[in-house]
């Protein structure tokens, strides 16, 4: 997990180019009009090619579906949380991810953050980056909120989400007295819908609609999970049926 300013470093056949600093919530990266990162001579980028996500984790990459794909140090992903070091490839460019120099461009200087309640969309690609957030808002999914983040977590068939101060999960929790380590909860899916799930004495501290978890849980839609003592919480949206 990295902590602090980050930022991507655009290289092109081992030159190293600019510097973008990590300081808006999503950066799209890609060859039109609308990206961040601007790849426009590279012929392998699609328009609207990956997003870059702050996540309480630190930073996630996320391929938009493109025909040529996004590889991090040299394998293909389809999301990938990064570590300092990291190398994006994209075509014939490469991004790698690493703490900010004091050489970075900022991003939020040069552009207002994409706004979920936009009703006009003024491109094609605008349109793409809100086609792609929408397919996950539509299905069954968690918000996690917190002061700084608004991170959403789509909930596929047979996926299993873990609460915890373990670094592997997918929700991590900031240690704390409550929380000093291992996984405190998951949420799943099973026959009777999906649940939440206490792993430990710890997540029997967790809070779900005002009452703490004392068993396994139904979650119902916009079920809220709370933590105690954690500026955090935990919304449960169930996948909406178009009318």
């Amino acid at each position: 997990m990295s902590t602090g300013k980050m930022q991507l470093r655009v290289t092109w056949q081992g030159v190293q180019g600019t510097a973008y600093l990590l300081d808006l919530p999503e950066v799209l990266i890609g060859r039109g009009g609308d990206a961040q990162i601007d790849l426009a001579t590279n012929k392998l980028a699609s328009r609207s090619h990956a997003v870059v996500a702050r996540t309480l984790r630190g930073h996630l990459v996320e391929d938009m579906s493109t025909r040529n794909g996004t590889r991090v140090n040299g394998k293909p992903v389809k999301r990938h949380h990064l570590e300092p070091g990291d190398h994006i490839m994209i075509g014939e460019h490469e991004l790698v991810y690493g703490p900010a120099a004091t050489d970075a461009m900022s991003l939020s200087a040069r552009f207002s953050g994409w706004n979920a309640h936009t009703t006009v969309i003024s491109s094609v690609d605008e349109l793409d980056r809100v086609a792609a957030i929408m397919k996950r808002v539509r299905g069954t999914h968690i918000e996690v909120r917190t002061p700084e983040i608004v991170e959403i977590l789509a909930l596929d068939e047979g996926a299993r989400v873990r609460i915890g101060s373990d670094p592997r999960c997918e929700v991590p929790i900031p240690k704390s007295g409550l929380f000093d380590k291992g996984v405190a909860a998951h949420i799943a899916q099973d026959e009777e819908g999906w649940v939440l799930v206490p792993r430990s004495a710890r997540g029997k501290q967790l809070i779900v609609e005002g009452e703490a978890l004392s068993s396994i849980v139904v979650l119902e839609n916009e079920d809220v999970i709370e933590l105690p003592d954690l500026e955090l919480s935990i919304t449960f949206f169930q996948r909406q049926k178009l009318e």
